[in-house]
């Protein structure tokens, strides 16, 4: 019986938390986290971008983000990648004076 108990009670623990009265909803704390770190990724990605090609002249020439992500962390423009890279779209536009750099939120 007391293992039903506390499972229930994590159960609503897990799913609502109530604080001063007032009832949270884990969910949507969680996935208005998540945005908000996929905004703060894509504008620091987009800042290693501008730099790079202030030091370069062109913008990375790569065929997709990840060998973009590749080529900024070896030349030390990004030390670390995003937990969720496959999930940015990278595409260089007109010989690298130009891309497009996009999230997608529905992949993982």
């Amino acid at each position: 019986m007391n293992s039903i108990l506390s499972f229930l009670i994590a159960s609503l623990i897990g799913a609502a938390i109530v604080v001063n009265g007032v009832t949270l909803n884990t969910h949507d704390i969680i996935n208005e986290t998540k945005s908000v770190v996929n905004n703060t990724n894509l504008h620091q990605i987009t800042t290693a971008i501008e730099v790079y090609y202030l030091n370069k002249g062109h913008y990375p020439t790569a065929n997709n983000s990840a060998m973009m992500f590749t080529a900024l962390k070896l030349s030390r423009y990004l030390i670390t990648l995003p937990e969720n890279a496959e999930s940015f779209y990278y595409e260089p536009l007109n010989d690298g004076q130009d891309y497009i750099l996009e999230f997608n939120s529905e992949m993982p």
